[in-house]
């Protein structure tokens, strides 16, 4: 594949994940201040881990050590579904288009990070 569409993929997945951060920090404002689970500090913790580790799994130069950061952010996507989820079902998140909107950007963000472990995985089955 050539270097440029890789280099593109891996910058459009930081920069979703990084919209999606920006949506969870707005979304969250309006989740009640005595929240007892602290579900907004989560969903904000794991929404950011995710850009964080796509940013350091493009900043490392190993492979391996790539694959790790992205695993640990497919594993942070994973829970800003789930809190996102138990937000939803709490009554905190409004609105049928606003939880689809959010579905769609998570799931892209998703799949997106599942690309980036296919082809980093593939270089790795390259250089053995």
């Amino acid at each position: 594949m050539n270097f440029l569409i890789k280099k593109f993929r891996n910058f459009s997945a930081l920069k979703e994940s990084r919209l999606l951060a920006l949506e969870v920090y707005k979304i969250t404002e309006n989740f009640p201040r005595e929240e007892p689970y602290g579900i907004a500090g989560q969903l904000r913790k794991a929404a950011n881990s995710v850009k964080e580790n796509i940013a350091e799994g493009l900043a490392e130069r190993y492979i391996r050590d790539k694959i790790k950061f992205y695993y640990s952010a497919r594993r942070s996507i994973i829970e800003v579904q789930y809190f996102l989820s138990l937000a939803k079902n709490l009554g905190y998140i409004d609105g049928f288009k606003k939880c689809k909107d959010l579905d769609k950007r998570v799931s892209e963000v998703k799949e997106m990070i599942d690309n980036l472990i296919k082809l980093v995985e593939n270089q790795e089955g390259g250089n053995k």
